[in-house]
């Protein structure tokens, strides 16, 4: 029974159908951008802490600050790259005991972590929110160069709420998988 969807390229991937589409092309396009971004950061990081280490040790002259840029550097990296692991199937997967399963079952559970996992990620995005939030009205700043706190947890937030989206969406992914399998009769539910 050929129901108009096309088989996905991936494990958990959507079917090739207009809505699936529709959502899965914004999510890519703004992951990927964020990705960008994240490896421009570790580029930065990577050159600053080279000129820190250079004058530290040729000149004598640290650079002031080096900790808190490279923190906030890593940290900005980390949470951008994080939406594009996710819609890409990058993350670590203990499948040690799932593998065994027929794919559809495998759909099922993936779909059913990918929602438990976008819910640790809003809490994730709530409580950054909240905590910039804090900084902000306790008008708080890195030590040497006086960077406002808030600007880290916004950006943390709002990347956050992006990898959320990814996580609804690789579930609702794994479903449609799922659903696909048992109703279209390639192996029993």
């Amino acid at each position: 029974m050929n129901d108009g969807l096309e088989e996905p390229l991936a494990r958990g991937a959507p079917p090739s159908r207009v809505p699936a589409q529709s959502i899965r092309r914004p999510l890519e396009i703004i992951s990927e951008a964020l990705a960008v971004l994240g490896g421009l950061s570790l580029t930065f990081v990577t050159l600053f802490t080279t000129a820190s280490v250079i004058g530290r040790t040729a000149l004598n002259a640290p650079i002031l600050g080096d900790q808190e840029l490279v923190e906030y550097g890593c940290s900005f990296a980390i949470f951008a790259f994080m939406p594009y692991c996710q819609i890409r199937g990058s993350n670590i997967v203990a499948d040690v005991f799932t593998q065994p399963l027929p794919e559809k079952w495998r759909n099922v559970i993936d779909a059913v972590m990918n929602t438990i996992f976008a819910v640790v990620v809003l809490l994730l995005a709530w409580r950054l929110m909240a905590g910039g939030l804090n900084a902000f009205a306790r008008d708080d700043n890195s030590m040497f160069l006086r960077i406002p706190l808030w600007f880290g947890y916004f950006a943390a937030s709002i990347f956050s709420i992006v990898w959320c989206a990814v996580c609804l969406y690789t579930a609702y992914a794994s479903i449609i998988g799922a659903y696909r399998r048992t109703h279209a009769g390639v192996e029993e539910f």
